[in-house]
């Protein structure tokens, strides 16, 4: 029978252990910041919001979060609508037109129905944005205009204020239903860290005709007339435009007078703010008497 046995075989000394290294120690997962989700109000909720340069090192929610830490009413519910570059005496401001819980949700008749925008002016400063305080919101329809539409304010065209400066401009559409729909101009000036409104005003006004007469449409035309060593006036000049629809014709098009001038006003700044020096207001139109009994 053959057998196995161990045997101890003879080896060359090694070299010395060497003692082992430390383990490198534990690093824990950096915390990786949340995914901003800010949604637009009203249908462009599915289009995101886009931060014009230079302020597009941040997100949207940077900018919403920098709101929220001084707009005490929103509650914790701001969505951010439309943003505007704002270059004027020598900064660059972001100024964002926003609106607060229940405004800025649909409503499943009518979306925009007397919604109440607020602008916020920020502001960036190294690595973070700031509130430039006293932002002044927009004009903001009356707690009982429920039967009224609109609302949602948009940025217009900047006019040029004095050297270096221009004006903001916001425009906001309104509508008092059949009859008819205006727009209400809002003009800011940055006043160190104030903005403050300098103008504002109804224009674009437009009635409906119901049919029976032309629509009718009172438009203003907006530029500025430069003064020596003041800042600019404001000019308005006043057109209506009569139309009416050409049913008879298969691809209806509007048959529309020629236009008709009613009128400039000229608009001085004073004491802070513009004010009339000349001409009239512009009237409403027509149609609206003699449909609708304003």
């Amino acid at each position: 029978m053959v057998t196995s046995a161990c045997r101890s075989e003879s080896r060359a000394p090694g070299p010395a252990p060497t003692e082992l290294a430390p383990a490198d120690p534990v690093v824990a997962p950096r915390s990786v910041p949340p995914v901003c989700n800010h949604r637009r109000p009203f249908s462009d909720s599915d289009k995101p919001l886009v931060l014009p340069p230079p302020f597009d090192v941040f997100e949207p929610c940077d900018a919403r979060s920098t709101i929220l830490e001084h707009d005490h009413e929103a509650a914790g519910n701001l969505r951010i609508d439309r943003v505007h570059r704002w270059d004027t005496g020598g900064r660059t401001l972001l100024a964002a037109l926003y609106y607060r819980a229940e405004d800025a949700e649909g409503k499943l008749l009518c979306e925009t129905c007397r919604v109440a925008a607020h602008l916020a002016v920020l502001e960036r400063r190294g690595a973070s944005l700031v509130l430039v305080a006293g932002a002044h919101d927009t004009w903001q329809p009356a707690a009982d205009a429920s039967v009224h539409f609109n609302g949602r304010a948009d940025f217009g065209a900047e006019l040029p204020f004095a050297a270096g400066e221009v004006l903001l401009a916001v425009r906001t559409p309104w509508s008092s239903g059949a009859p008819g729909t205006w727009t209400n101009l809002t003009l800011y000036r940055l006043a160190g860290e104030d903005v403050p409104i300098v103008l504002e005003y109804r224009v674009d006004l437009s009635a409906s005709g119901k049919g029976i007469e032309d629509d009718d449409e009172i438009m203003s035309r907006i530029v500025t007339e430069p003064r020596a060593s003041s800042p600019n006036d404001v000019v308005f000049t006043t057109t209506e435009l009569r139309c009416r629809e050409d049913y008879a014709s298969l691809d209806p098009a509007p048959i529309c007078r020629p236009p008709k001038r009613l009128g400039t006003e000229r608009w001085r700044f004073e004491d802070g703010r513009y004010h009339r020096i000349e001409g009239k207001p512009a009237p409403l139109p027509g149609v609206l008497a003699k449909l609708w009994g304003w």
